[in-house]
């Protein structure tokens, strides 16, 4: 089986290397010779990273306060950003407004759901977790049947982003 990965000491083995990192972590440290060819802006990296970080401190404080294990944190997440894209661009609203209604529903969608669904599976790991999972199925539908299931651009929040 091949492997992708290669020692330093073969890198004169290479016609041309490139270093998908951003610009600023490219400056700080790279293979000598590579090419920069960056997947993501210095921005989009900081954006991707807050997400994550977001995603990963939600699950254990969710957990912990609820004791549901609610995998369904990123699917709310999607739902309102889709939400905040639609107000600002097809509604019209001030990208600052649509945040704050966006949160808003989100949070109503997660009482609704929290109350609906979750309130059955207390101190039940296993079927919060397939109720979760399923919760995810059923709000990608409903993105993707109301709105699109291509992603969608909000350049204005972030400009001089490459596409």
């Amino acid at each position: 089986m091949k492997t992708l990965l290669a020692p330093l000491s073969r890198l004169a083995d290479f016609d041309e290397i490139v270093d998908v990192r951003t610009p600023l972590e490219y400056a700080d440290d790279h293979i000598p010779g590579a090419i920069n060819a960056p997947v993501l802006s210095n921005e989009e990296r900081v954006i991707v990273g807050t997400l994550y970080g977001i995603v990963a401190a939600g699950l254990p404080l969710t957990f912990g306060i609820t004791g549901i294990v609610n995998f369904a944190l990123g699917a709310f997440m999607t739902l309102g950003a889709y939400m905040a894209w639609y107000l600002t661009v097809r509604v019209g609203l001030p990208f600052p407004v649509a945040v704050v209604f966006s949160v808003l529903a989100t949070m109503t969608a997660g009482v609704v759901a929290d109350e609906a669904l979750f309130r059955h599976t207390r101190n039940n790991l296993i079927n919060g977790l397939l109720v979760s999972i399923g919760l995810i199925s059923v709000i990608e539908a409903g993105i993707a049947m109301t709105w699109t299931a291509t992603p969608q651009e909000m350049h204005f929040v972030l400009p001089g982003v490459v596409h």
